[in-house]
């Protein structure tokens, strides 16, 4: 949450301690959002349909899925 990330994570990468801040983690209101939709896997994609793909597939697959999806 710094305001300089990058200089940040190099000073970390450094061994230098940046200043102690507390930064907002949206992971609980992610994990929550989740939950909601029904989500399982990652990725999870869904189309303007509304058709889900969850979880990896081959790129060849995935393109033949988006492309079925769209007609």
């Amino acid at each position: 949450c710094s305001d300089d990330r990058k200089a940040a994570f190099t000073s970390a990468k450094k061994g230098e301690n940046p200043f102690a801040r507390k930064c907002d983690n949206p992971v609980d209101e992610h994990m929550q959002l989740v939950t909601e939709f029904g989500l399982e896997g990652t990725p999870t994609i869904a189309t303007a349909s509304g058709t889900m793909f969850p979880g990896y597939l081959p790129p060849k697959e995935l393109v033949e899925r988006l492309k079925d999806a769209a007609k």
